[in-house]
């Protein structure tokens, strides 16, 4: 249950339980499923760090993830990387980031997917209407797992 608990503390914003659980959770991998549990781990400390506002440290984080191309995690992470980038003044990387968050989130065709990509297109350019976007289409959709 390592992993259902490190989420869970990095959604919380719990640094020190969250750390510990990242440090257990990398240690204790085995190789046939290391990939996976790496960039799981690896998702849950950009969304601490993100949280935290230790900006550099998700992106960083966030790159860890989309290094390692699991297609699920990368789609998942993707908000990450916009969000730290566009903190840190990387406007090059959130572009790229929120480009392929855009590009998965209309082909996935889920009611939560223009959302998220509003809302970091509302990050990226900071144009209020992409904000207000993002809360219409949000209002309504089921909560993302």
């Amino acid at each position: 249950m390592t992993y259902h608990r490190l989420h869970l503390a990095a959604l919380r914003g719990r640094r020190q339980e969250a750390l510990d659980l990242f440090e257990t959770a990398t240690a204790t991998v085995t190789p046939s499923g290391a990939g996976q549990q790496i960039a799981d781990a690896h998702w849950a400390a950009a969304v601490l760090h993100n949280g935290l506002v230790e900006y550099p440290a998700a992106l960083a984080a966030a790159r860890r993830v989309i290094a390692r191309s699991d297609l699920y995690l990368i789609g998942l992470t993707l908000p990450e990387p916009v969000q730290a980038a566009v903190r840190c003044g990387e406007h090059g990387t959130a572009a790229e980031a929120l480009e392929s968050l855009t590009e998965r989130t209309e082909a996935a065709g889920t009611s939560s997917g223009p959302g998220i990509a509003a809302y970091a297109r509302g990050l990226v350019t900071e144009v209020e209407d992409h904000y207000r976007e993002a809360v219409k289409h949000l209002e309504d959709s089921p909560p993302v797992p």
